[in-house]
């Protein structure tokens, strides 16, 4: 079923003066909006899900916003011209002056603003993310993007992945922390994460785990536990597995009698062809050849 989001809106002084575009994505409800907001126009906007409001002029401090209507007037803030707000937190706001307005909104599904999140700062650091409001002023990396968005918004012109992308670099940029940026390039697998893996692996070599099988042991998200993965072993999930898969056939081959077809189907290779390929790949030798020169006189 397609994500619809059903946010609760109440107005006065703030009159629409274009119809509204609006396109569903996977996870996502873009809508965008161009008004007029008279001075002293208000808003009461209600959410169960997670939305991003971009401001796609300069606003200055003419709009000021609340979470509670009691602090509006006395603890109020400007409205920054991208706001994070998430799900079920309520959002009063003010025009202290007239001032005609254009923004998107971004209505997300949260499981989708997750997987977004997830794949630059890892599903702990997301959930963090997700729960508390952003309000930023200045915005020179996400403005661009926001005109692309509106544009394709208004009118479709690329397929959706192109503003599927888009949203996804906006709340990128706006929520993931920058300490959280700073080591994407570093970040690697703690020696604990990788004994788990490979007792997850080695007690079953003959079953070769997927990359999201790998990832769900350590709670991680599958691009972010790729991008961990290849910094801490300099390999891909499945060249490590295949590297284990010989090892264990070396022990096996220096101490036992099994054929090599029975060798094969024990280490879950299709077949002996496919052992011999990923043996030779993995150490130089076939494992004909490699028994022979390592038989136990």
């Amino acid at each position: 079923m397609a994500f619809e989001h059903n946010m609760i809106r109440h107005t006065q002084g703030i009159a629409v003066t274009a119809p509204v575009r609006w396109r569903m994505f996977d996870g996502i409800v873009a809508d965008y909006w161009q008004a007029e907001g008279e001075v002293g126009g208000q808003g009461y906007y209600l959410s169960p899900d997670p939305r991003i409001v971009l401001f796609l002029d300069d606003i200055g401090e003419d709009i000021r916003m609340a979470d509670r209507p009691c602090a509006m007037g006395q603890s109020d803030q400007p409205m920054g011209r991208a706001v994070y707000v998430p799900a079920n937190k309520p959002l009063w706001t003010r025009f202290s002056a007239t001032r005609a307005i254009r923004h998107l909104d971004l209505h997300l599904h949260e499981g989708a603003l997750s997987r977004m999140l997830s794949a630059a700062c890892g599903p702990a650091v997301a959930a963090k993310a997700i729960a508390a409001p952003v309000s930023v002023h200045t915005i020179p990396h996400i403005a661009p993007l926001g005109d692309l968005l509106a544009a394709e918004v208004s009118m479709p012109a690329q397929h959706p992945l192109y503003a599927q992308n888009l949203v996804q670099a906006i709340a990128t940029a706006m929520m993931v922390p920058p300490e959280a940026v700073a080591r994407a390039d570093t970040t690697t697998l703690s020696d604990a994460q990788m004994r788990r893996l490979c007792r997850l692996v080695d007690d079953n070599l003959e079953q070769r785990r997927t990359n999201s099988e790998l990832a769900a042991e350590l709670g991680l998200s599958q691009s972010w536990f790729s991008h961990m993965f290849k910094a801490t072993t300099g390999q891909t999930p499945l060249q490590w597995q295949n590297a284990r898969r010989v090892a264990r056939a070396k022990d096996m081959l220096r101490g036992g009698n099994e054929s090599l077809s029975e060798l094969a189907a024990l280490l879950g290779f299709a077949d002996q062809a496919h052992m011999t390929r990923v043996f030779r790949s993995v150490s130089g030798s076939t494992p004909g050849a490699w028994r022979r020169a390592h038989a136990v006189a």
